[in-house]
């Protein structure tokens, strides 16, 4: 069973475990594993920046209260991008398919009425079709292209720019 809730600054050591779980068993996420040199004090410190932000960070939690996913949607930081919102999803590969990233954006949803934030936006590797189409259902567009922004494996891959805008 997977339960949800906000992320906490307590979470920072298993957040740090799971960013490099998802670092090593997918090549979607930004970093590679060895690029990924945050200590737990790094993380604690981004967690506490993000719940003062008024950003919304969930977390998805196993029976072994164990991090298996989240999503991050940080605001702009200025006052004319205060109503945008980036996000980040990462779900351990064991967990896709579950609902949870449904979860995620039904949730993230809630919380985007009530800050009257009016658009959602995130990038995804044109290769990414599993995200491309959770994200599509939840009502997100394609804007643009990122023509080879993510070089891996010895070849470029595009990006989306994506955006749901209210």
């Amino acid at each position: 069973m997977i339960s949800f809730r906000q992320i906490s600054i307590e979470d920072a050591e298993h957040f740090l475990k799971l960013q490099r779980k998802l670092d090593l068993e997918t090549s979607y996420m930004l970093l590679k594993p060895e690029e990924r040199r945050s200590e737990v004090s790094e993380v604690h410190q981004s967690i506490i920046e993000t719940i003062h932000s008024n950003s919304f960070f969930i977390v998805a939690v196993n029976e072994n209260q164990e991090l298996v996913g989240y999503l991050s949607a940080q605001r702009g930081i200025y006052k004319k991008m205060n109503h945008t919102v980036y996000i980040v999803v990462g779900i351990l590969q064991k967990y896709q398919g579950k609902g949870i990233g449904k979860q995620f954006f039904s949730q993230l949803n809630a919380w985007t009425e009530k800050e009257k934030v009016t658009r959602l936006e995130l990038t995804v590797m044109s290769t990414n079709l599993r995200a491309i189409k959770l994200y599509e259902k939840q009502g997100f567009q394609k804007e643009g292209i990122r023509k080879k922004s993510i070089y891996q494996n010895g070849t470029y891959i595009d990006e989306y720019y994506m955006a749901k805008v209210f």
